[in-house]
């Protein structure tokens, strides 16, 4: 808040004096000299706070000797915001104070409005209508402008082509342009501001040019198909070639741009990986360095997709091996952490101590350093791999409350932005849901009950978000019973440790009736199902009493095997005039079905999870071919008979 008050004194008294609008268009020389500072790769060993603090330091040292500078301002508004929108309202409050004593200034009503975008941007809106009215040849509002008209929830197409128009007209020298411009249908606007951008990219070597390299390349790219792209990518090239020569400062900047250039066809192959070598090399604190250190740590290691789960145990544990010295030696970087807690947990040989130390290094890590954004949050999805894994546990409540921390930034009140839509209240509830039952089933195995159930009742409270209508589509649905089943058995497990079994029989029961067909990804339901039975066998009840339920209940689909006979029965008498013919000419009516173990498979040509299935198919037909009460087939989707 200090710094905030320092910031609002020396801009509040210098504003007073006019700037000439082209400074407006385009930072001074000494500008460009602190824009470039910026780019100067962190300390990778340092805290995310702190090397944000280091930044907005320079800034502010910089303000103090240019308090009208608006392209310092602007970079002080990124760095302040960190690309969270939960920072948005301090400095909205920061920069709304400044027009209180000079109401009449563009300037400032130009840096409130691009503070206020995204939160209060019909405020936003009106502030920059007044600064256009006040100073017709000042630019930038035209540009913001143009940025809130083609976002959907403001969208006029014709406006925010205008305004990208009069921005043009009088920043005509300008590497900014408007970015969802390659989207659109408008070819002449986008050939003419490509145009205008290559030319106006190579005549400059500073790092807000460099950075304006991708959006050049995605516009040019947008202007022929993609069979059509071979004058772009020799472009591409020569454009790369340019990049790596002397005149570049070998910065963040430069190796973001010519990593993103990655991502097109045509490009020499290895450019990324040199430049980050080069800026390793000038860095040897950076994230570079780091990359480069992790990249000879885990050599070309694959993963062996077709491997025994031996050879799969292997890989994992040499990963997490070879990554934890790194972590050790670079422990504030979520992304290394994450790697080595990832790999931890799916090494089914690492031990319950070796996973908890792990695990640590992760916790700690993402205190320091919060990562970048993943669906869901990297500690939620961690918390239930280690709930599947079978532990440790007592670990899992503080890994889902820094996942609850992480919706809360991206997802929370604070975090709605009104232009871009970044929040999506069913897709928060869906994470929530996620950490709470988890961490629910943690409280449950440490002992902590009251703790589970207010768990269970926060993920209770968000599945109703989530529940679909009777009309919703089958995508929907599906995603709610992913969802609701583990909850139900995880209230199961604690309805049972606190001793009301007819009530843990019942919530396993509800789990069991919506799990969905199986999957290839494994899920849990056997043990939901071994679960179920015991309570029933606690509660005295008998294999005839538990056959007798799931025949007339929606455990009559739920076996792969035993238990099927009932369902094929049931089959047969609703079709009995049904016969099935396979390709060797035999007839299968589902009576016949129903007299044996039955073992059926859905295949297509075109589904290659299918095909890759089909040898081990043959296999176990092979092994069964002369058991009469035995059948296994496998149905083509294509050739499926229709009634």
């Amino acid at each position: 808040m200090r710094h905030s008050l320092v910031l609002l004194c020396f801009a509040t008294a210098c504003f007073i004096s006019r700037v000439s609008w082209s400074q407006g268009c385009e930072p001074t020389v000494p500008t460009r000299a602190v824009l470039g500072q910026l780019e100067v790769p962190d300390d990778a060993h340092l805290p995310a706070a702190q090397r944000r603090d280091l930044k907005l330091e320079l800034l502010r040292k910089a303000l103090s000797a240019a308090p009208a500078d608006i392209a310092l301002h602007e970079a002080y508004q990124k760095v302040f915001l960190g690309g969270m929108e939960v920072n948005r309202p301090n400095l909205i409050r920061e920069y709304e104070q400044l027009p209180a004593r000079n109401p009449g200034d563009p300037i400032l009503l130009y840096l409130v409005a691009n503070a206020q975008t995204g939160r209060k941007t019909k405020e936003a809106i009106a502030n920059l209508e007044r600064a256009i009215e006040l100073a017709p040849d000042f630019g930038l509002p035209h540009l913001l402008l143009a940025q809130i008209y083609s976002a959907r929830a403001y969208e006029d197409v014709a406006s925010a082509n205008r305004e990208l128009e009069r921005f043009v007209e009088l920043c005509p020298a300008s590497v900014r342009t408007l970015t969802t411009l390659k989207w659109g249908r408008d070819k002449e606007l986008i050939a003419r501001e490509a145009r205008r951008l290559r030319k106006n990219i190579e005549a400059r070597t500073d790092s807000e040019a460099v950075s304006a390299y991708p959006m050049l390349w995605s516009f040019e790219a947008a202007l022929e198909r993609s069979d059509h792209q071979s004058e772009n990518q020799v472009r591409m090239r020569t454009d790369v070639e340019r990049l790596f020569s002397p005149n570049f400062a070998r910065n963040s900047a430069w190796l973001a741009t010519i990593q993103e250039a990655r991502i097109y066809d045509g490009v020499l192959e290895g450019v990324g990986r040199k430049a980050q070598q080069e800026l390793a090399a000038l860095y040897p604190n950076s994230d570079a360095a780091l990359h480069e250190e992790y990249e000879k740590a885990v050599g070309d290691a694959k993963y062996p997709d077709t491997g025994t789960p031996e050879q799969i145990t292997a890989y994992w544990r040499a990963r997490w091996h070879s990554t934890l010295p790194l972590v050790r030696k670079w422990p504030a970087t979520e992304w290394l952490a994450g790697t080595a807690a990832t790999a931890v947990i799916a090494d089914r040989s690492a031990t319950l101590e070796e996973v908890a130390a792990v695990m640590a290094f992760y916790e700690n890590a993402v205190q320091q350093d919060p990562g970048l954004p993943t669906s869901p949050p990297e500690p939620i999805w961690l918390a239930h791999e280690l709930v599947d894994r079978g532990g440790p546990i007592d670990g899992i409540p503080d890994l889902v409350h820094l996942g609850l921390a992480a919706i809360e930034r991206v997802q929370g009140a604070n975090a709605v932005n009104d232009v871009s839509g970044r929040t999506d209240a069913r897709l928060a509830a869906m994470w929530y849901i996620l950490g709470y039952v988890p961490l629910a089933e943690a409280y449950v195995r440490l002992g902590r009950l009251s703790d589970a159930d207010d768990a269970l009742l926060q993920a209770e409270a968000k599945l109703q978000i989530i529940r679909p209508a009777e009309n919703a589509s089958s995508a929907d649905k599906s995603r709610f019973v992913d969802m609701a089943a583990p909850y139900w058995f995880v209230r199961g497990l604690c309805a049972e440790k606190e001793g009301r079994k007819v009530d843990a029989l019942i919530d396993y029961r509800n789990a069991l009736a919506l799990y969905p067909p199986r999957r290839p990804r494994p899920d849990r339901r056997a043990e939901v199902m071994a679960s179920a039975q015991r309570v029933w066998k606690d509660l005295g009840g008998t294999v005839q009493g538990w056959t007798d339920w799931a025949a007339e209940s929606s455990l009559a689909g739920f076996y792969s095997g035993s238990g099927g006979s009932e369902a094929w029965s049931k089959f047969a008498a609703s079709s009995p005039d049904l016969i099935l013919t396979d390709a060797l000419g035999n007839r299968w009516n589902p009576l016949d079905l129903a007299r044996k173990t039955t073992f059926i498979t859905m295949w297509a040509s075109w589904c290659g999870p299918c095909r890759a299935e089909l040898p081990y198919v043959e296999k176990l037909y092979q092994r069964f071919r002369n058991r009469s009460d035995v059948a296994i087939l496998a149905f083509n989707v294509t050739t499926i008979p229709r009634r």
